[in-house]
Order: C-alpha cells, then sequence, then structure tokens
C-alpha cells in the first residue's frame, strides 16, 4: 500500500495548504496507478456486491472498466453476452441514448449521480476523489429501481438481439431495488 506520509489529507479544497504549511499534495502516476489498482479494490468490491446485492465496477475517469464486474445482475449480463458495450459508452447503461454522462457528471461535480437507462435499468456513479482530484468511479446498480416495463425491454431484446420472453422473464424475477439504497 502507499506510504500514508505521500497520501493528501482528506477535507480541504485542492489548493489549500495543510496545517504543516505545506501546498498542495500532488499524485504520482504510480501513486495513482496503486491507488487504482484493481487486485486491491477486489475483495471490497466483493463483499459490498455480496451485501447489498448489486453489480459493482471500478472504472477510470474515461469509464475503462478495471479489473471485473462483481456480481453482474441477470438483465445485464444476458444482454451484455449477446451484444458487448460500445467503446465510450457507459458500462452499465443497456439503451446508453441518450448517452450517459453519469461518470461525467459525478468526476465533474465530485458527488454521487444516480442514472436509469431507456431499458429501466438503474445506476449510481460514485468518484473516488483525494484532495479534490477524482481518481477513478465506482459503478453500483445494473438493477430496476421501479417495476420493469415490457415495451424497453422489447427494444432492448431487439437491439442485442436476443429473445424478448426470456430477458421479459429474467427482469420481472430481478428483484426491485430503492433509489435509497442504491
Amino acid at each position: 500500500s502507499p506510504d500514508p506520509s505521500c497520501l493528501p489529507h482528506a477535507g480541504g479544497p485542492p489548493d489549500a495548504s495543510d496545517a504543516a504549511g505545506h501546498g498542495p499534495v500532488v499524485l504520482s502516476p504510480a501513486v495513482r496507478a496503486e491507488l487504482l489498482d484493481p487486485t486491491r479494490w477486489q475483495g471490497v468490491l466483493e463483499g459490498y456486491a455480496r451485501s447489498t446485492q448489486l453489480a459493482v465496477a471500478l472504472v477510470d475517469p474515461a469509464g475503462h472498466l478495471l479489473g471485473q464486474c462483481h456480481n453482474p445482475q441477470p438483465v445485464w449480463s444476458l444482454a451484455r453476452a449477446a451484444q458487448p458495450a460500445v467503446a465510450g459508452a457507459c458500462l452499465f447503461c443497456l439503451a446508453p441514448l441518450p448517452p450517459c454522462t453519469a461518470i461525467a457528471e459525478a468526476l465533474r461535480t465530485g458527488q454521487p449521480v444516480l442514472t436509469r437507462d431507456r431499458a429501466g435499468l438503474a445506476h449510481a456513479a460514485v468518484p473516488l476523489c483525494v484532495e479534490g482530484e477524482c481518481l477513478g468511479v465506482l459503478l453500483a446498480g445494473q438493477v430496476f429501481d421501479q417495476f420493469p416495463e415490457s415495451l424497453p425491454l422489447d427494444r432492448l431484446a431487439r437491439a442485442c438481439g436476443v429473445a424478448p420472453h426470456p430477458l421479459w422473464q429474467l427482469a420481472r424475477q430481478q428483484p426491485l431495488v430503492s433509489r435509497e439504497r442504491l
């Protein structure tokens, strides 16, 4: 793990001096890489995904997956098996038109962002920031926060080339998750 003396103190704005009179902390590429090392996150993400029953993934600021998606949800898994995510599109959105801006918004504001794609699946983008500098994003979700609707799921099935009935059956069996829990 990184040397604690090299890590910034949380709480102040990125350009504020700390109590010792030092200027802002600049993270080296090596420290950045270590902070986003997927092997270091694996146990935490697996535990979080298991306890919340959400899919969880760590992505870099460009939205590229770091490591793996933990606890992928049934509807998402079926659709992604038939049609992988388009480069540059949000990994968790199955119907990304209009394009999902949750990752960009979370990075811009430094605050969590909740969103729902046109297929009805919801997810949260939570920025991972040190001293006001966002290094990556934690995605959590791939769940329905309201009862799934057949028409958007039929459109998704056609777009992915999967049979609508099995997709609908999976969606109906997937438990609803409140936005508060998400």
